[in-house]
């Protein structure tokens, strides 16, 4: 693969339709991230379109909690699209794996960053549609090498970043630009989503991605992922008739207050859930707070 001006570097990650690589982008001599879809589904219509408008979307959006895009390239019948490369690539599933459970404290701290740049991106007009723990890295200026979770928030420049809005809703910002899903399409993540975006993704608001936020929350606190089964039709249904299971059952170490948060951000009808990201992070303050002072 060649992207003129560019010298891909290594592969950061990939997934089921695209590549993300480590770049050197010569002009300039920096460090970025390159996505591209994979050779044999880039002459897709729809796919392209979703790159696109995800490139699209992140040129509107500055915030140190979202990842920035820099340019969009098509060359040699793909389409690249330039971002900002996040140093460690430490994704909280990364972080999950190495700790198991991930203790409250730095759970909480997790959750508030990501809400700090969803709660910008909705000021923007802006629904993700697909947090989860893949699409929040946290960045790592130097490496760390010890499972110490307080060393993960001990550098200065140490944030979470959100990253792949390939399927975020927005469309008021690109006037003409189509939508991404198409009738009777689920879009996003079934382990995470809300309820209500499993039986329409095209009318989610803002409360679709607190309550993704709040079973990513339970996946760190468990170690285990929401309401899992063989299929993804058999976890949404189960989130549609049951709520999210006690991450204290699993043995988890949960505090009275973030566990009336959990029920608050993944309850099952969006009215139930926080009103605002204001009402969010106000809660959340709180119980980062009470760790700081305790420990």
């Amino acid at each position: 693969i060649a992207l003129p001006g560019y010298l891909l570097l290594s592969v950061l990650g990939q997934g089921g339709m695209g590549t993300v690589f480590l770049a050197l982008q010569q002009r300039l001599q920096r460090h970025v991230a390159v996505k591209m879809l994979h050779p044999g589904i880039a002459a897709n219509q729809l796919l392209n379109e979703r790159l696109e408008r995800e490139a699209k979307t992140l040129a509107n959006l500055s915030h140190p909690n979202i990842v920035a895009c820099h340019d969009i390239v098509h060359s040699d019948g793909n389409t690249f699209v330039i971002m900002e490369y996040v140093p460690g690539r430490l994704s909280v599933r990364d972080i999950i794996r190495r700790l198991g459970a991930v203790p409250e404290a730095l759970a909480v701290k997790i959750v508030r960053e990501a809400a700090y740049g969803l709660a910008y991106a909705h000021e923007k007009g802006i629904v993700h549609r697909d947090i989860k723990p893949d699409n929040l890295l946290l960045v790592c200026e130097d490496e760390i090498t010890e499972d110490d979770p307080a060393l993960l928030f001990s550098q200065v420049s140490s944030r979470v970043m959100i990253v792949d809005f390939g399927i975020a809703k927005g469309e008021a910002m690109f006037e003409g630009s189509p939508e991404v899903t198409r009738e009777g399409m689920i879009m996003g993540s079934p382990a995470y989503m809300a309820p209500e975006q499993a039986l329409n993704t095209k009318s989610v608001d803002f409360r679709a991605d607190i309550y993704a936020l709040g079973a990513t929350l339970y996946h760190m606190l468990s170690g285990e992922t929401p309401f899992d089964s063989d299929s993804p039709l058999s976890s949404v249904r189960k989130k549609m008739e049951q709520d999210l299971p006690d991450p204290r059952k699993a043995g988890a170490n949960v505090s009275v207050q973030c566990m009336a948060l959990l029920r608050t951000m993944t309850a099952r009808a969006p009215e139930d859930r926080h009103g605002s990201y204001a009402s969010l992070i106000s809660a959340l303050d709180h119980l980062v707070s009470l760790h700081d002072s305790s420990g």
